[in-house]
């Protein structure tokens, strides 16, 4: 056992033989997503190619969109393929239109 003469060596002996704890940052994102979906109609003159152009040149339906995302329930997770199609992994974002009754739609 080694003889400690003073006060600077004891706060060596310390430093040395002493068991001193180090702090840890933990860190974990969760990521949740709302899924809101609307019913609108569409001038039956809209073909089904313009249907994309014309929802992009009558934006009504993003208001109408936005109100629903309000009450929509928070779900764990990414929601990757919980609506068909929507699959896009490294948007933050998604929105599609889907033609009811055809095999029609897209991403907006």
């Amino acid at each position: 056992m080694a003889i400690i003469n003073n006060e600077q060596e004891t706060k060596e002996y310390l430093q040395k033989y002493t068991t001193t704890m180090r702090k840890v940052t933990i860190t974990e994102r969760r990521v949740y997503h709302k899924v809101a979906k609307i019913t609108m109609e569409i001038p039956n003159d809209i073909t089904l190619e313009e249907t994309a152009e014309w929802l992009w040149g009558n934006d009504a339906w993003e208001q109408a969109l936005d109100d629903k995302f309000e009450t929509a329930e928070l779900e764990y997770g990414t929601g990757l393929d919980e609506v068909p199609n929507m699959n896009e992994i490294e948007a933050d974002r998604e929105t599609r239109y889907d033609v009811i009754n055809e095999k029609w739609g897209g991403h907006l």
